[in-house]
This record gives structure tokens, C-alpha cells and sequence, in this order.
């Protein structure tokens, strides 16, 4: 019997979990499906995510259904099937949201608690931004401002030790190529339009230097001794227990054992986009018309559930890079690789400790053509809206796609050979 318990795989779980158990008096039951990754070479280490991708040890391996609308092209949905969910194999670009899109949550669900000015005190309580390597002198490309940041979070944030002379050329090209456009002085602290190399969730220094920072390390590794916290691992929900419409505990299954667990006050679900509304339909709850074809008893009509899924979507552009410039690809080079297994070993840093960094953030009605914004417009207001709350989301979607100081569009430059016609369906390529 738990006091608490909390479901599935998530960086919010774990940050619920470590918060709630503060207090000795409450118990906090987690149940995870994945395994325990810590100290997993190919979670720690940040060049290695990319084998972790389609890996159903590491990854759901979500596949999206073919569409006509969409010329009935699959597209790979990575998910972190682990303790600590997707923070332990995503791309650890530390970004954070402008102040209008925090104030538009505030407005969607009218509660001034999630406006900007309420959320940043919580960025910085997370966060611990790590100095910058002493080797990196030219820093022209990498802005911050302390202010914005916090020095003691469980999630370290960082600049690359190393980069590509590449990187910091193509920064100064996409200033030159936007115009009017400037550098942030911050891209944290609200207002990030411009482009810059970004900070990773990488440790700098300290015992786990050079190592991802992800919600198991920082969340949980900390907080597992505590006897109040109980983690249960490599263990799938098969839905939380209802009396009276109430959530009164969770049954999952174990080594193809079934369990049943109890909690005496609440049942907090954190599966994420995808398996939240998953445990919560096998659980009778959502639209009663799906629960019925997939043959699930109804026993909380909540029609919303899984429905309206949106995610960001990427167009990818490829270019082919003069003789002798060098690239990520370099680390195909047996000498190249040797060094940074080398760099690794010896100083917890180098190549095989970074990220892809170089970021931008800009409007799409400065790079648009009159026509080409209307159509977009046009779209919307064709579009048909399931729900009120739909409605008011789309209405504010389009209102930043016709405002000018909008930072709607983002630029992500990898500096490796990607295969863009079977990434889509499988992301390690």
C-alpha cells in the first residue's frame, strides 16, 4: 500500500516522485516498464544516442499509421523505454519555450500559474548551467545570461567542449542570411529569436562529467535511499483500478505475473503524450465509442482523451560541404575516432560528449511571401474544431504565425549524413 502512486515512463515522474518524498510522512510508489539505465554507456554517452533510436531495448519503437493524406508514409515516434523515460536517449537540446507561448497556456486554460513570469522561477529551480570549458575561447556564438539560469537543479546544462569550425560559420551565415535579425542575448530568457549554439544536457564536471544529465540521474540516483520511494522496474500498467469512478490503485504485470497494488490517496499517470491516454483508455476511460471497438468497458466517459495529438514536425534540407571541410561524419575515420575515445577516457570530454548544437529561432511571416502567409491562414480558418478548447488553440497558433516578432519556426543544423528517406520511418538512420 502506497500513499501515492505513479505511472509509467517520464521525466515528470520522476520529478514528482523525488518532490513528493521530501516530505517523509507520504509514500511514492513508481511502476516503470523499462529498465534502470544508469551507468549504460549508450545512455551517458551523449554521441551515442543515435544507437539507442529503434532499439526496442532502449525505445517503444511508436510507428504513426499510414495516411493518404500524407502519401501513406510511416514515421518513426522515438520513445525512452527506461527509468527516466525519453530525457534518457532524446537529443538533450536544452530548450526552453518564448514568454508568449507560456502566456498562451496561461490563457488556454485560464490560470495565471502557468504564464511565463510564474514558470521561470521553476526553469531555474531545475536547472544547474555548468561553466564553460576553459578550451573554449571564442564564445561569440554561445549566449547567455546568468540571471536566466539556476546553479544547483538535478538537470545539468552545458556548452560543448568541442565543436566543428563549421558550427560557429554557420551561425554567423544564418545572421547574415535572416537580415535584420540578431543574436539573443539569452535564448532562455523568454526571447530567442536569432541563432546561436545551444546548451545540452551534459554534466561538465563533477563525477558524472561528460555524461548525459537526465531525469534518472538527477531525479532519482539522488532520492533512492530514501525508504519512502519505492521503484518498481522492467513492469507494464494494464490499468489503474476504479471504485466509483475513483482511482483507488493500479494493476501490472511483472515477469507475466499480474499485480495489484493499492493507494490511499492518489494515482498520478506520467506516460507521456502517447502512453498517458493508452493506460488510461485500457482503464475505461476516454471516448466511449473507441473504448467500445477496441472492446474496453466505458466507466468514465471523458471524450477528449487521445484525442487532438500534435507534435512538431521537421522539413529536412541537405548540403554537400566543400573538400577538406570537416564533420561530424569525421568520427567514421578510425584516427578521428581514436581521439575521441581518447578525449573521453582520458579528460570526459571531446567529440563522443557532445551534441548537435547549433539552434534558431525566427518568424515565418519575415521569410514568407504575402500569398503564401494567406494560404496559411486560409487553412485555418477552414479547419474544423472538435472542441471550444480546440478553437481557442488554433486561434492563438494562428495569431503568432501573422505576428512578426514571433519565434514560430525553428532551425536545427546537424552536421552528419542522415538518410532523409528512410529516417522518416526509422530515425537511427
Amino acid at each position: 500500500m502506497f500513499d501515492i502512486l505513479v505511472l509509467l515512463t517520464c521525466l515528470v515522474k520522476l520529478t514528482i516522485a523525488a518532490r513528493l518524498t521530501e516530505d517523509p510522512d507520504v509514500t511514492v510508489g513508481v511502476i516503470e516498464a523499462g529498465k534502470i539505465r544508469l551507468d549504460d554507456f549508450l545512455v551517458d554517452t551523449p554521441a551515442m544516442f543515435i544507437a539507442m533510436l529503434g532499439n526496442p531495448e532502449y525505445d517503444w519503437n511508436f510507428k504513426t499509421t499510414p495516411q493518404t493524406g500524407n502519401k501513406n508514409i510511416v514515421h518513426h515516434m522515438p520513445r525512452g523505454k527506461m527509468l527516466g523515460g525519453s530525457t534518457g536517449n532524446n537529443y538533450m537540446m536544452y530548450v526552453r519555450g518564448s514568454d508568449a507561448d507560456y502566456d498562451d497556456w496561461a490563457t488556454l486554460v485560464d490560470d495565471s500559474s502557468w504564464s511565463s513570469a510564474n514558470m521561470k522561477p521553476y526553469m531555474r529551480k531545475h536547472q544547474t548551467l555548468e561553466p564553460i570549458d576553459d578550451k573554449v575561447t571564442d564564445r561569440s556564438t554561445m549566449p547567455f545570461v546568468g540571471e536566466h539560469h539556476g546553479t544547483s537543479g538535478p538537470v545539468r546544462t552545458s556548452f560543448n567542449d568541442w565543436r566543428l569550425p563549421i558550427e560557429d560559420d554557420l551561425v554567423k551565415a544564418a545572421d547574415e542570411a535572416a537580415g535584420s535579425m540578431k543574436r539573443p542575448t539569452d535564448p532562455w530568457s523568454g526571447d530567442h529569436i536569432g541563432f546561436f549554439n545551444t546548451l545540452g544536457s551534459v554534466a561538465r564536471t563533477g563525477p558524472n562529467k561528460g555524461k548525459r544529465s537526465y531525469a534518472a540521474r538527477g531525479y532519482y540516483e539522488p532520492n533512492a535511499h530514501r525508504p519512502n520511494l519505492k521503484v518498481i522496474t522492467e513492469s507494464m500498467v494494464a490499468k489503474i483500478v476504479l471504485e466509483d469512478k475513483t482511482a483507488k490503485g493500479v494493476e501490472f504485470l511483472h515477469d507475466g505475473q499480474k499485480h495489484s497494488v493499492k493507494a490511499n490517496r492518489e494515482v498520478i499517470v506520467c506516460g507521456g503524450a502517447i502512453q498517458s491516454p493508452q493506460m488510461l483508455e485500457l482503464s475505461g476511460i476516454g471516448d466511449a465509442k473507441v473504448l467500445e471497438a477496441a472492446g474496453v468497458e466505458c466507466k468514465v466517459e471523458l471524450p477528449s482523451v487521445g484525442n487532438d495529438f500534435q507534435d512538431h514536425v521537421i522539413t529536412a534540407m541537405c548540403f554537400q560541404v566543400a573538400d577538406g571541410m570537416m564533420t561530424g561524419d569525421s568520427l567514421h575515420k578510425p584516427e578521428v575516432m581514436a581521439m575521441a575515445q581518447k578525449a573521453l577516457a582520458e579528460t570526459q570530454g571531446g567529440p563522443l560528449t557532445c551534441i548537435q548544437s547549433i539552434q534558431g529561432f525566427f518568424p515565418v511571416s519575415q521569410f514568407l511571401e504575402e500569398d503564401e502567409l494567406n494560404k496559411i491562414v486560409e487553412s485555418f480558418k477552414t479547419t474544423d474544431h472538435a472542441s471550444d478548447f480546440q478553437k481557442k488553440q488554433r486561434e492563438l497558433v494562428l495569431a503568432h504565425i501573422k505576428d512578426p516578432k514571433s519565434a514560430n519556426l525553428q532551425l536545427v543544423v546537424c552536421c552528419v549524413t542522415a538518410n532523409y528517406v528512410d529516417g522518416q520511418k526509422d530515425q537511427s538512420r
